[in-house]
């Protein structure tokens, strides 16, 4: 192992700059770098592992297809390519492209975002700036991590909130690919909420999302969402399919635009079907708006407390169960055929 306490700086006549550090590809040791570096060119490791330490940072960019760790700071843009490993505890200012494995640890702070086409793992701190996770990138949350800007999941691509909590707050979520949250997890979209694409939308599709855990958002869908957790949204619209299973809890109100809802677990919210087709099993708590399309809602296994309104009509029962009962148009209820 190598420690280099120093200031690696840029040289020449009249302080020239430009100067970089390489670990060759035949590296196999440790380098450590302690001092505060301020030479601007590129550091290139292709062999060996380098380590900026809590007191060191680097005033350029890195590029790494070996192994980097960072604990202080780094200014430039870091490459991880695909055979490299990086690891950040410190601060990334300059962003990150990774086509490797990286690893954001503890309060590891990145700035100016990540790009990600291959196994991005935080598992603490802030990853800050636009994400943009490109197949077949996966980007896994194991900790409390959270983020400032928009994310983009692209087609082929796999968020997944295996444990913890991941908060974005400044931008939206946008999802053409898989988000996946586990039980016990939280995925917290509340400030900007998720739009969920169809086939064929933005940056393709459909997006799926699956839910074991807890997921706040508000929702416009295109695509496919799964509840089997505590799902708390708005759903502002839906042309494409929202199933929220028996062992679900949906907290928000729904406005069905074109596309399919079903209940079979509780849903705590006011329901409209503007068209396409809403299908309860469960039970809801909140009013039910019957205005196009097709209502599959009273079968014996189903209970709504709230008002139905069917158009130009109302059965307003308050806190009825509908049971296997269906709404007449004037207003009273009727045994089905």
């Amino acid at each position: 192992m190598t420690r280099f306490g120093g200031v690696i700086q840029d040289g020449g006549i009249g302080g020239g700059t430009g100067g970089g550090l390489t670990l060759a590809a035949t590296a196999t040791g440790t380098e450590r770098l302690a001092g505060v570096n301020t030479f601007t060119g590129p550091t290139t490791i292709d062999g060996g592992t380098l380590i900026i330490t809590r007191t060191g940072a680097l005033a350029g960019a890195v590029n790494n297809s070996s192994s980097f760790m960072n604990f202080g700071a780094v200014a430039g843009l870091v490459t991880n390519n695909a055979a490299g490993f990086a690891e950040n505890a410190g601060a990334l200012e300059g962003g990150v492209v990774n086509n490797g494995t990286f690893a954001n640890l503890w309060n590891g702070v990145v700035s100016g975002g990540l790009t990600n086409t291959g196994t991005a793992n935080a598992g603490g701190g802030q990853i800050n700036g636009g994400i943009d996770n490109r197949s077949p990138g996966v980007f896994t949350v194991n900790g409390a991590v959270s983020s400032n800007g928009a994310f983009l999941n692209e087609t082929g691509a796999t968020l997944a909130v295996n444990s913890g909590q991941y908060t974005i707050t400044g931008g939206i979520l946008t999802n053409s690919g898989a988000v996946n949250v586990a039980s016990g997890a939280t995925l917290n979209a509340a400030a900007m909420g998720i739009d969920n694409l169809g086939s064929g939308v933005g940056a393709g599709g459909p997006g799926v999302i699956t839910n074991y855990g807890t997921i706040d958002d508000d929702l416009n869908n295109a695509g496919t969402v799964l509840n089997y957790g505590a799902y708390n949204a708005n759903v502002d619209s839906n042309i494409g399919s929202i199933t929220n299973f028996a062992s679900g809890t949906w907290t928000g109100n729904a406005v069905n635009t074109g596309g399919t809802i079903e209940n079979d677990g509780l849903w705590a919210g006011s329901l409209t079907n503007m068209r396409g087709t809403l299908t309860n099993d469960g039970k809801i708590v909140g009013d039910v708006t019957a205005a196009g399309g097709t209502v599959n809602s009273f079968t014996p296994t189903s209970a709504i407390v709230g008002n139905v309104t069917l158009p130009g009509n109302s059965c307003g029962h308050e806190r009825a169960r509908l049971d296997h009962r269906q709404c007449r148009r004037d207003g009273g209820l009727e045994r089905p055929l």
